[in-house]
């Protein structure tokens, strides 16, 4: 899925006046607001970061000039004072973790150091990936394909799991792209099946075959068109 987490996607810098909960130094849990600083450019962002059930860290971060809301980490890891969180592995934010509630450090990207700040204000929440209902039991399992655009081969996996109660949780992943994950919303009418990211703005609409193997469709973000087919275990 073409999501760019490039110069235009860092960096969130709302620093609200506001009262701060009391935190651990070492806990990086909470609803934060920062900015990045990507050369001229200032990128605001919102990061949510909570434990699951099981005392995981996860979390999820926005960008509202991109239209991103609740992508998720894939990484959450502090380390004393030390705090390294990502949605793409290939841009990770690094930063020291103070007492006051604030985190300040860089984020790197293509190369380059951009320097980020971010403020608690007040608890992370974490939204649970979408259920999908009425979708064909044959579609579980992992879907590839790869998309054509600028000279480049973008490959996404496609993976569909089956839940106890007959719906589908399903996620997009853009392995050329940092491995960036979004969960994904499924429809099906028929053969058709529609595939949308509640992350980002972008969707796939395309026809399923009769075994359930290949899905042949468009892949649409903005203006862009892209066709693109998903096939059933591999590329």
């Amino acid at each position: 899925m073409r999501i760019a987490f490039v110069p235009s996607i860092v960096a969130m810098t709302t620093i609200v006046c506001c009262a701060v909960p009391a935190h651990a130094q070492s806990d990086a849990t909470g609803h934060w607001t920062g900015s990045v600083q990507v050369q001229a450019m200032r990128l605001d962002f919102v990061v949510d970061i909570t434990r699951s059930a099981h005392g995981d860290l996860v979390g999820t971060i926005d960008l509202p000039t991109q239209r991103i809301k609740g992508l998720p980490l894939q990484k959450i890891a502090v380390d004393g004072k030390a705090v390294t969180f990502y949605a793409r592995d290939d841009q990770p934010f690094r930063g020291l973790l103070t007492s006051d509630g604030t985190i300040a450090g860089d984020m790197s990207i293509e190369g380059l150091s951009a320097p980020f700040t971010m403020t608690r204000t007040g608890d992370g929440v974490f939204t649970p990936a979408p259920r999908s209902a009425g979708i064909n039991k044959g579609i579980a399992g992992t879907w590839s394909g790869a998309l054509e655009a600028n000279g480049r081969k973008l490959r996404l996996v496609l993976t569909v799991e089956a839940q106890p109660d007959g719906t589908m949780v399903a996620e997009m992943t853009d392995v050329d792209e940092g491995g960036l994950r979004s969960p994904v919303k499924l429809t099906q009418q028929g053969s058709t099946l529609t595939i949308e990211s509640v992350a980002v703005p972008a969707t796939i609409s395309g026809t399923l075959n009769a075994d359930a193997t290949e899905i042949a469709g468009t892949f649409s973000q903005g203006s862009s068109n892209l066709p693109l087919t998903l096939r059933h275990g591999g590329m």
